[in-house]
Parts: C-alpha cells; structure tokens; sequence
C-alpha cells in the first residue's frame, strides 16, 4: 500500500491522466484501503487545480476526474455512454443523512474559452423529474472548467429560485 501511495503521488506532481492510469490505479475509490483513497483524493484535487493541464486530459478522462469528486463527495457515480449521450455523462446517487435518497444527472463540459451556454443548462433541467434507469432525477449538476453565459446563469438561477437546491 506505501508504494502504491507513493506512486499516486508521484503521479500527481508529474503526470497526467491517461486511459491505462485510469483502469490500472483507480477502478473504484470505494474498494481501497484508507491510505490510498487520500492518495487518490490528493491526486484528484493537484489535477484539477493544473489550469493547462486539464485542457490536455480526454474529455472521457474529465469526467472521470469529475465521477472521483462525486465519490469523494459520497456519491455512487457512473458514467454514462460514451459519445451522443443525451446530456448526461454521469449519473449519481447517494443517501442524505436524513436517508433521503438524491440522484443526480450531470453534465461535464471541459472547455478553454468557450462558456456553458443557456442549452446545456436548459437540457440538465429538463432531465430533473424524470426516471433515469427507473429512478426519478432529483438533482442536476453542470461542472466545467469555463463560465456559463449570462443567458444560461440567469437561467440556473431561475431555476434555482424554483426549486431550492436542486441544480447546480
């Protein structure tokens, strides 16, 4: 476990995410030891605080990175079909300490300078309130690593007001 913890971080201040890194040290947070879970987590948060480095990574590897941050954030996360996709790239789901049950569509759009438009945010709306593998969506995220236009914030926000909470 030390040499593989010792590995992660290496990898974290000098690599970068590829298929094989993916599928022989990370297939699932939840199945490892402590000690490589923080690795792992380190290595997550130094990938993504790289502003050059992320624009280089698979948009399949950006969602990747985003399904850890979920796991890392107490979700089920899995990625959804590679490709025409609908608008959903990841699906997740968790238990609030209530025990209530919340379950996520998400939308992971890696872009350099082109913002989030009003049709991204309008399409994870349109997904909550509907049944995804026969759960009702009850949530909606939107990561990327640009901006949204002013269009697609007033319309969040709109939403938002609505809804409490449920898009974000």
């Amino acid at each position: 476990t030390a040499v593989r913890v010792s590995a992660i971080d290496l990898l974290a201040e000098v690599g970068e995410i590829d298929h094989v890194e993916r599928v022989i040290l990370f297939p699932s947070l939840l199945t490892k030891p402590q000690e490589v879970q923080d690795a792992i987590q380190r290595f997550v948060a130094r990938i993504l605080a790289r502003d050059v480095s992320i624009y280089r990574v698979h948009p399949r590897n950006f969602e990747w990175l985003v399904r850890q941050y979920l796991e890392i954030d107490e979700f089920v996360a899995k990625q959804g079909p590679e490709g025409r996709d609908g608008g959903i790239d990841l699906f997740a789901t968790r238990r609030t300490s209530t025990g209530e049950e919340q379950v996520a569509v998400v939308q992971c759009k890696r872009l350099r300078s082109q913002p989030v438009g009003e049709a991204v945010v309008q399409a994870i709306i349109d997904k909550i309130d509907t049944f995804v593998d026969g759960r009702r969506v009850t949530h909606g995220y939107v990561f990327t690593t640009s901006d949204f236009t002013k269009a697609a914030s007033v319309r969040a926000h709109a939403f938002e007001r609505e809804h409490k909470g449920r898009l974000i």
